[in-house]
């Protein structure tokens, strides 16, 4: 059975970094029905919001007054993105999904990658290898050292890559 649509949901955001003469660094939270919560870091340029992070999977509009530092989130589904990632998984992907692959710019393209190399990955391995970074390229560095790598390899490839880049 597939889910119910989905209409936006609602978070919050506030500038977790200010030392940039170009850029705020945002915090994003979701807090989902379970009690649980999703965060995800952003990048932003400096100015007054709203501001509007456009990823494929959808829109995360940030919305506050004239310098104020924190306000709300909300996040509308890319609809024609999402008919994609239904036929990918043969059923509709779900509200956390939807947000996750926003959050995390998890694309098309990182899929396809991704289950070209692994077949029988899930959505929620491809969100934490994109949560450490991992990308494209990456993916083939991988694949090309160890053809018996698993998702967990790639996960564990972009954790050290972020850390020898001191992020």
């Amino acid at each position: 059975m597939d889910a119910a649509p989905f209409d936006g949901w609602s978070g919050s955001w506030h500038i977790s970094l200010d030392d940039d003469a170009a850029v705020y660094g945002i915090q994003i939270e979701f807090p989902l029905p379970d009690g649980a919560l999703h965060a995800a870091h952003a990048k932003v340029p400096r100015g007054d919001p709203p501001f509007t992070i456009v990823h494929e999977a959808g829109t995360l509009t940030l919305d506050g007054a004239p310098g104020e530092r924190s306000g709300a989130a909300t996040f509308s589904p890319n609809a024609s993105v999402a008919e994609q990632w239904r036929a990918r998984l043969g059923r509709a992907p779900t509200d956390d999904e939807q947000l996750c692959n926003a959050l995390f710019d998890v694309t098309l393209d990182f899929d396809t990658g991704f289950r070209a190399l692994f077949p029988r990955a899930t959505p929620q391995n491809e969100v934490e290898a994109r949560v450490f970074g991992a990308d494209l390229a990456l993916l083939r560095e991988v694949a090309a050292a160890n053809p018996n790598a698993t998702p967990r390899d790639v996960t564990i490839a972009a954790m050290r890559r972020r850390r020898e880049r001191g992020r």
